[in-house]
């Protein structure tokens, strides 16, 4: 029995070898032919060999079937079938990588952005497939928004009526957009599974959260970069609104997932060096993700042919500063404290979705109104535009004079530990 367990020790330990060689091939090697015959004809066709060798030895001996969960257990008791278990998982994940990476160079999805999902279908070879799904599915849709056709096809005609030209969307802003928004769905599946609690609420409910706000300020800032022209888009501020958004949200939205899943907050969560040291490097991200919107204000500003007219422009110009002006200073405020509520702690009496204290001051009722200036002065630009007319200023500044205000308010109230409702 000793020596048969050696056996298959060595069996498990050059299998995860030769598998690891594979990866190492798809990863590095993605156009190279020799490589790839290796990474997906001999590396599997390897591991299928010893996979088939175990299960002829030792299926006709086992106890257990595929009947029930308790069967299944049963059956892997066998430490020949687990050894064989574990092949079918090593050959069939890095099959799936290989689809992954050809399917992407077929589609002109580059290859570094593909390349941190191999690392995840090794590991974890259904998350990496479905991140891939995303990812697809998010490129496709991202360069559909970038042509001139989408925007003139039926599901985008209403948009003609308003009083600017149509633009294309930035694609690779409206991709990661859309992928942070379709992320939600396993989120929704990890919420109804894990009953972990965080303060009362989901561990899942907060991922959540950042996914749909951070999807739809990355697709705003798709929608509105195209306004700025296409000669700011190529300057490097232009370059920073789009990697300087994109890159930090994916680092956040990666980092809250990641603690969700070890059941630990990603905010205020100061613990030890590590929690400590990602608690600021979460801070300085949203700060740099966030100032990518006061650059694009900048660049809608001083572009010489604009297209949209003043109120708009205006609009415009003022939401997408006060994002960065009010939605960082509230994050720099909320961030100096031990939680974003003000007496007390997060409770399960909080508000459903949204989050906020119910019985405390909440710093977050502020932030959420200073990040979404970018939409509700625009908006307001607009119904202005287009009912008075595009050269009336004065009444979006006299809105985003408000909004500031109510802002602010709502601040001070969360500072003197007042509930919103």
């Amino acid at each position: 029995m000793v020596t048969e367990l050696a056996l298959f020790d060595d069996v498990f330990i050059a299998g995860s070898a030769v598998a690891l060689l594979g990866w190492a091939l798809l990863a590095v090697t993605p156009r190279w032919r020799v490589g790839q015959l290796l990474a997906l004809t001999l590396v599997p066709a390897l591991l299928a060999a010893a996979y088939t060798g175990l299960v002829l030895a030792a299926w006709q001996t086992a106890h257990g079937s595929f009947d029930s969960l308790a069967e299944l257990r049963v059956l892997f008791e066998s430490d020949a079938l687990l050894l064989a278990g574990w092949l079918h998982y090593l050959a069939f994940d890095l099959l799936i990588g290989g689809w992954i990476v050809r399917t992407a160079q077929r589609e002109g999805i580059p290859h570094g952005l593909v390349l941190p999902l191999l690392p995840l279908t090794l590991m974890f070879g259904p998350v990496g497939y479905l991140l891939f799904l995303v990812l697809r599915l998010a490129w496709q849709q991202g360069g559909v928004f970038s042509s001139a056709g989408w925007a003139t096809q039926s599901p985008a005609m209403w948009m003609t009526r308003l009083s600017f030209r149509l633009p294309t969307f930035e694609p690779r802003l409206a991709a990661a957009g859309i992928a942070l928004l379709l992320l939600m769905i396993p989120t929704a599946f990890a919420l109804v599974f894990d009953e972990r609690l965080i303060h009362g609420s989901s561990i899942w409910a907060k991922p959540m959260r950042f996914e749909l706000g951070l999807g739809i300020y990355l697709l705003t800032l798709a929608f509105f970069l195209p306004l700025a022209g296409k000669a700011f888009a190529a300057t490097r501020k232009g370059r920073f609104v789009v990697w300087g958004a994109m890159l930090p949200s994916f680092f956040e939205l990666g980092y809250i997932v990641f603690q969700a899943a070890r059941g630990e907050p990603s905010h205020f969560n100061e613990t030890d060096t590590f929690h400590f040291v990602m608690f600021q490097l979460m801070g300085i991200g949203a700060l740099t993700l966030t100032s990518a919107s006061a650059v694009l204000a900048w660049g809608l500003w001083r572009s010489p042919q604009p297209l949209v007219g003043p109120a708009l422009r205006l609009g415009l110009v003022l939401g997408l500063s006060l994002t960065f002006i009010l939605g960082a200073g509230v994050g720099i405020v909320m961030a100096g404290g031990p939680t974003s509520v003000v007496g007390g702690m997060p409770g399960p009496d909080d508000l459903p979705l949204l989050g906020w204290s119910r019985q405390f001051g909440d710093y977050r009722v502020a932030h959420f109104l200073g990040v979404h200036a970018m939409h509700v002065i625009p908006l307001f630009a607009w119904v202005v535009a287009r009912w008075l007319g595009q050269e009336r200023r004065w009444p979006v500044a006299v809105f985003a004079l408000l909004y500031s205000s109510l802002t602010v308010y709502a601040l001070v109230q969360a500072l003197q530990g007042r509930p919103v409702i």
